[in-house]
């Protein structure tokens, strides 16, 4: 009976948890659909989780925003065998585009 108890309270707090990434994501794509473009905003790019939306929508709003080509230029120049960046950079500045 314990064992079943503490199993069920497990499964629960795992379902709460599931349930609230799933509000908050819908409340960041909320943001992201109807507020953002309003108020003329943009998320942080270091925030960003870009596993979760667009990609080219999330590009196309940074670019609309900030200096991209001087940055991808900058990390073309410092860092050319792109050993700093992850999957976030290579996700919102691809690669391509600093040849191009």
């Amino acid at each position: 009976m314990q064992t079943q108890l503490v199993l069920s309270l497990s499964w629960h707090r795992v379902s709460l948890a599931r349930a609230r990434a799933r509000r908050f994501f819908d409340y960041c794509q909320l943001l992201q659909d109807e507020l953002m473009p309003r108020f003329g905003a943009t998320e942080h790019w270091a925030k960003i989780e870009a596993h979760r939306l667009d990609p080219a929508a999330a590009r196309a709003r940074l670019a609309a925003r900030f200096p991209v080509a001087r940055f991808n230029a900058a990390r073309a120049a410092l860092d050319p065998k792109n050993i700093m960046a992850n999957d976030v950079i290579d996700t919102l500045f691809p690669r391509e585009a600093m040849r191009a």
